[in-house]
């Protein structure tokens, strides 16, 4: 896993989206380069890892 976190700075649906961190990673993963913010706090339910 490279990025762990929220979509983008928005708690909700909004065009008033500042940083789109999920989309950022995602572009520079395929560009080869490295990924600026790896983590970002979400609001909401937590994703279950099985062990």
């Amino acid at each position: 896993m490279r990025y762990r976190g929220a979509i983008d700075d928005q708690p909700s649906p909004s065009s008033e989206v500042a940083t789109p961190y999920l989309q950022q990673a995602i572009a520079q993963l395929l560009k080869q380069e490295p990924i600026q913010t790896l983590e970002a706090s979400a609001v909401g339910c937590s994703i279950k890892w099985r062990s």
